[in-house]
């Protein structure tokens, strides 16, 4: 959170009471006490204390906001936006209500935005204060639409760290649309000024100034338009001060935002005595009978619950939810049912499965009944979310079922909790997620996760998504209880046997199968018939057990803990198909670049017309091997050449080429092979290092590429080198690259450099020397690499004693999901400058002399074997940046990314338990247990307590408290002899949340 809003959340009780009066007067307008609606004469102050206030909901906070701003400017206003809270203009345009030198922005601290739910900003104006951008760190069941961002916007925290979003639609950012390290996102029918960043799934449809088609490297997919679409209906006043809803016609074949012309856009205009306006406290008999005498409906903020459904029965009704309105059916019924009639629009609502199962919460059109075309006036549902247990217990058999053709859905998320409030594989008990019957369906932004069976499952002709994301369940109990018919697994994204024609574009599947090696054979299943299409789809293997063999069908590389993300670029063609697997790839070649680094090229398979090809690349230290999902280091490669970085040096290496169509795989290429050089020359380069600056290599160091901005320096001084350890030769440092290019006030330069493992850790050695000034103070700057700051206010003067005095500065970091380390230089104080950079494979020390436990991981992390001799709990797996510069001898990084987890209670006690056999009865052996919170931030979150052998060693530990915060390992260390059968017993056993261990280390 801004350091400028920190004060809003310090307001006393006594000051709360003092602004009693002035809230009354925010709350007290025609749509009840949980609608709060500004004006322009009203304080910045007095609002951001109130939005402050309001912005406090927990994630499953019974309380409901929805915030209206007046039209008119609005001056320093800063606050969050919290959970279950809509905020929104009611200006007949964005720029009608401005926020200026201010912000409504999601930045909660730790930078993990993974839980950031539920909550939204529409039609409004926001310019943030000089030097800053607007951050919208969330996830699923949010919102952003019809905005305007006078400048730059992230969609993280201002760490730049990791989400699982999100959505944007029709909206204007006028600057630099940073993703960071969001997992998925999709744009559509907007204007961005530029775009950066993106792990796996970034979707783009009808957005200016997108960036162009590049799925998987970059991962973006991008369509010029979007095929059909039609925006939420939107609150907005008139002329005279009256409340009105506009509702928007549909668009099709679109680009840019719909109001981009001027005006409200393409609609009509509601009055406002054309709605049923409902609170909690209505009857369902009073919204049926509103609905049936051609009512239009406003559900206000509150939690609804009835027994029975509200029924949608006449064309072009509105229904519309305020501050997360949230249903609930309490005897077995719909929440919601629809008539197979034109134009309904349903916008805004959260739907919970109630106590009594419900076959469908949502029904669209009628199950088994005739259907007729709505193609001139489809219904549309926009930002409908549902969830199956987590806040309150519930089941149901599918969230979704559409009936009717023609339907729009419009970012829909459907999550089977896997966290909160009943929450159990036969507890919070759902099928699907989405089941779509009807033909010519649309889906624009699609996420359903966690689902029992198939997630998705489309039996209706005709349809097309663009952007699915999707988790498979994380607490399936056993392979026997997710066969689908024989087969191992339910695919995720399952399109029916019997569809001619259908088209998906970026979809990404994921799985963590924490209770048990689960096997899932398909992501997503399609007939392969002329007429159906996937095109860029994606599946990632987040931690724990278990696999997913394939991506669509039979075709993709199978992720696992050896091999994480797999790729296929496309799956059958709209209207060919291919009928004949592609042909091996011929005249491979493998050559040696650097130490760690070989090139590969090829000549590129053939296959039938129309069919795109794509490449499996495997390698072994082995002549002859045979290729397998153990062997394979990459997939979905789209071009005819491949550069395998990170390898030892002085290592023959063997490799093998496979082409791939939507029929299936070739066979294997021919083998080549190549060794890596030796390292040698200045320092301890085994990796890739630049001489920043110098247009000339000085070995191993090659000459300054892969920066953007700055210019370049060169002072023939002499350099004292003696002060660091494994210093690049002396003329790297009488070179420099510094900041000279200015961006929205910012004065930096980036290096953006490729050719590594996504996810993996490299050491990163950065070199500096002050060859210009004398005296401290006189250059500052700031350092980040791949988003993450590490270093502020950095000194080359203070850092080195003087000038002309080599200086290195040394960070374990992981490749971005791009495989790629952008490091970024900013000015403080005069020129940011570096002198080069050095990225090198990871010996990491330990003092593992005897027997050594990776807790939570299935593989072995030499000298640390794979989770053995364990009782209890389950595994968590966290591809974080991991800091161990805070403690002595640590384990090797990717230890402390797995970890045993407290989940199986016994008498009410929650714990885990190690026997570790093997040692001489009575005898001492140090102990040392290996931690890291890699979720929680705060202190308190997670607390527990630990005994070996009986004996109670650890009481009411707390990782935050002792490492000093996220991701930063710790060790606590014990003598302790072995029991009377030469056993170590240690337990975790959960005080707050639940027990962890990383590393068990006996030595």
């Amino acid at each position: 959170m801004r350091k400028e809003t920190l004060w809003f959340f310090g307001i006393t009780l006594v000051a709360l009471a003092l602004l009693a009066p002035a809230v009354s007067a925010q709350n007290s307008s025609i749509f009840g006490p949980n609608v709060y609606v500004f004006t322009p004469s009203m304080s910045a102050s007095s609002i951001s204390s109130t939005l402050s206030s309001l912005a406090g909901n927990s994630q499953f906070s019974t309380n409901r906001y929805a915030v209206l701003f007046m039209p008119g400017t609005y001056s320093g206003v800063q606050s969050e936006v919290g959970y279950y809270e809509s905020i929104a203009g009611l200006g007949q345009t964005p720029a009608a209500v401005a926020i200026t030198n201010g912000f409504l922005e999601a930045n909660q601290s730790g930078g993990n935005s993974t839980l950031i739910f539920w909550r939204s900003l529409e039609n409004m104006s926001i310019t943030p204060p000089s030097g800053s951008v607007l951050f919208w760190g969330v996830s699923q069941g949010i919102s952003f639409r019809r905005m305007e961002v006078n400048g730059g916007m992230q969609l993280t925290t201002s760490s730049c760290g990791f989400g699982s979003g999100g959505f944007i639609s029709d909206a204007v950012i006028t600057g630099k649309l940073n993703s960071c390290d969001q997992q998925q996102w999709y744009t559509r029918n907007s204007s961005i000024g530029s775009w950066s960043g993106g792990s796996f799934n970034m979707v783009f449809s009808g957005v200016e100034g997108a960036p162009a088609q590049s799925f998987p490297k970059p991962p973006y997919t991008t369509l010029s338009e979007t095929p059909v679409s039609r925006e939420r209906p939107f609150l907005y006043v008139d002329g005279s001060g009256n409340y009105s809803v506009f509702s928007p016609t549909l668009r099709t074949n679109s680009s840019g935002a719909s109001w981009s012309s001027g005006g409200m856009g393409s609609g009509n205009s509601l009055a406002i005595s054309t709605f049923f306006i409902a609170t909690p406290s209505s009857t369902l008999s009073q919204i049926n009978s509103a609905l049936a005498s051609g009512k239009n409906l406003i559900l206000t903020p509150g939690i609804y619950k009835y027994s029975g459904s509200i029924d949608v029965v006449n064309p072009d009704t509105v229904v519309l939810g305020l501050g997360y309105a949230t249903l609930v059916p309490q005897s077995g019924t719909a929440a919601i049912t629809m008539a197979d009639v034109d134009g309904v629009q349903v916008a805004g609502l959260l739907i919970d499965a109630g106590p009594v199962n419900s076959p469908v919460l949502l029904q669209v059109g009628v199950a088994g009944g005739s259907r007729v075309s709505h193609q001139a006036n489809p219904t549309s549902l926009n930002d409908v979310f549902f969830r199956v247990g987590g806040a309150t217990a519930g089941t149901a058999t599918t969230c979704l079922e559409v009936d009717s053709d023609n339907v729009i859905l419009d970012d829909i998320w459907a999550w089977r909790a896997d966290h909160g409030t009943g929450v159990g594989w036969t507890s919070n008990v759902s099928d699907h997620g989405l089941v779509v019957n009807g033909d010519n369906v649309t889906a624009l932004g699609l996420m359903v996760e966690h689902h029992e069976k198939n997630q998705v499952v489309w039996n209706g002709q005709g349809g097309e998504t663009i952007f699915y994301q999707s988790e498979l369940p994380y607490d399936v109990p056993s392979q026997s209880a997710w066969m689908n018919n024989g087969v191992d697994g339910y695919a995720s994204y399952a399109v029916s046997s019997s569809v001619t024609s259908h088209l998906a574009y970026g979809l990404g599947v994921y799985s963590l199968f924490k209770n048990a090696p689960i096997v899932e054979t398909s992501a997503i299943t399609v007939p392969n018939v002329p007429g159906v299409l996937v095109t860029d789809a994606m599946t990632w293997f987040i931690g724990a057990m278990g696999s997913i063999t394939h991506i669509v069908n039979n075709v993709g590389a199978a992720v696992n803990s050896s091999n994480k993300t797999s790729f296929l670029t496309s799956y059958g063609s709209a209207g060919l198909g291919c009928s004949a697997v592609p042909s091996a790839p011929s005249g491979l070649t493998a050559t040696a670049a650097l130490s760690s680094q070989i090139n590969l090229s090829w000549t590129a398979s053939t296959a039938g017309s129309g069919c795109s090809i794509t490449y499996n690349v495997f390698r072994s230290t082995t002549s002859g091997f045979t290729p397998s999902s153990s062997n394979q280091i990459a997939s979905g490669v789209t071009s005819t050449s491949f550069s395998n970085t990170g390898l030892a040096a002085s290592t023959t290496y063997f490799y093998l080429v496979e082409g791939v169509d939507s029929a299936g795989s070739s066979g294997a290429s021919t083998q080549a092979s190549a060794t890596t050089s030796s390292s040698g020359g200045g320092g301890t380069c085994t990796g890739i290092c630049i001489d920043s600056g110098s247009t000339t290599a000085v070995s191993p160091f090659v000459a300054d590429v892969d920066f953007s901005g700055g210019s370049t320096i060169n002072h023939a001084n002499t350099i004292d080198t003696s002060k660091v350890t494994n210093p690049a030769p002396a003329a790297v440092y009488q070179t420099a690259r510094v900041a000279t290019t200015t961006t929205n006030g910012v004065t930096s330069f980036t290096y953006t450099i490729p050719g590594f493992t996504a996810g993996t850790n490299y050491l990163v050695r950065l070199h500096f020397c002050e060859t210009f000034f004398t005296t401290t103070g006189s250059r500052v700057f700031n350092v980040s690499i791949n988003g993450a700051q590490v270093l502020t206010n950095f000194d080359i003067v203070a850092a080195s004693g003087g000038q002309n005095i080599a200086n290195i500065q040394q960070f374990t970091e992981p490749a971005n999901s791009s495989g790629q380390f952008l490091i970024t230089f900013t000015s403080v104080t005069n020129n940011a400058l570096i002198s080069g950079i050095e990225i090198d494979q990871i010996t990491t020390p330990t003092t593992c002399t005897s027997f050594c436990i990776d807790s939570g991981s299935t593989t072995a992390v030499s000298p640390f074997v794979a989770d053995v001799d364990f009782s209890g709990g389950s595994t968590i797996n966290h591809a974080n940046a991991i800091n161990t510069s805070k403690v002595t001898n640590p384990a090797p990084v990717a230890v402390y990314q797995t970890a045993r987890v407290a989940t199986t209670a016994t008498n009410g006690v929650t714990s885990f338990t190690y026997t570790i056999p093997g040692f001489a009865t009575g005898a001492s052996h140090t102990v040392r247990l290996h931690f890291c919170e890699t979720f929680f931030t705060t202190t308190g979150s997670r607390v527990f307590n630990v005994s070996i052998n009986g004996t109670q060693v650890l009481t009411n530990f707390d990782i935050v408290a002792a490492s000093g915060g996220q991701n930063i390992a710790n060790i606590q260390q014990f003598t302790v002899a072995a029991n009377s059968s030469g056993q170590y017993v240690i337990t975790f056993t959960s005080v707050v949340n639940n027990a962890l261990i990383s590393g068990i280390e006996i030595d």
